[in-house]
Order: structure tokens, then C-alpha cells, then sequence
């Protein structure tokens, strides 16, 4: 009888602590299981991040590019501008140049027809003189 006895004590000591393993196990189970699971967010967080920050590389990135493309184009513009103005200083300079020509010409014009003139009251003086004497 005592090693029967014996043998259920043992017997329902090892169930026991089957129960406890089991119980232990399950504990470990579900805790590794919530782990994995935060660990799940915590990288699904982290490539929302990565994400967050390729978008604003890309914008960042497009928007140094319409900058530079902006600047090209007002570089270029300038460089209209300045040939522009450089063509009118060019045309005011052979316009200037022109007129100037054109007053020394009306100058040397001006200076013929007053002499022609001069020889016109010259003759007239005379020939008045001439008529006079008669």
C-alpha cells in the first residue's frame, strides 16, 4: 500500500508541476507573442518615419531643382536685359554720332549761305552804288 501511495503522490506531484510547466510555458508564449507584436509596431512606426522622410527628401530635392531652374532662367534674362541695354547704348551712340554729323553739316550749310549772303548785300551795295552814281 505505501508504495502505492507512494507512486500517486508521485504521480500527482509530476502532474503538478506539468500543469506549472504548461502554465509557465503559456506565460512565455504570450509574452513573446507581445513582443513580436511591439516590435511589429515599433518597425512599422520606423518605416512610417522612413517614408515620412524620403517624401521630404523628394520635395526637398524637387525644390532645389526648381530653384536652380528658376535661377537659369533669370541668369538668363539678365543676360537679355544687359545685351539689350548694350544694343540701345550702341544705338543712342550712332544716333548721337548721327545728329552730330548731321549739325556740323547744317553748320557748314549755315556758314555757305551766310558768306553767299555777305556777297549778295556786297553786290547789292554796289550795284546801289552803281545806279547812285548815275
Amino acid at each position: 500500500l505505501d508504495d502505492a501511495a507512494a507512486a500517486e503522490a508521485a504521480a500527482a506531484r509530476a502532474e503538478a508541476e506539468a500543469r506549472e510547466a504548461k502554465g509557465k510555458f503559456e506565460e512565455a508564449t504570450a509574452k513573446a507573442a507581445a513582443d513580436a507584436a511591439a516590435s511589429e509596431k515599433r518597425a512599422a512606426a520606423a518605416e512610417e518615419r522612413l517614408a515620412a522622410s524620403e517624401k521630404r527628401l523628394a520635395e526637398t530635392t524637387a525644390a532645389l531643382e526648381r530653384a536652380r531652374e528658376s535661377s537659369k532662367t533669370l541668369e538668363g534674362a539678365a543676360k537679355a536685359a544687359e545685351a539689350k541695354a548694350a544694343a540701345s547704348a550702341k544705338a543712342a551712340e550712332a544716333a548721337r554720332d548721327a545728329a552730330s554729323d548731321e549739325a556740323a553739316s547744317l553748320e557748314a550749310s549755315l556758314r555757305i549761305a551766310s558768306e553767299k549772303l555777305a556777297v549778295a548785300e556786297a553786290r547789292a551795295a554796289a550795284a546801289a552804288k552803281g545806279t547812285g552814281k548815275r
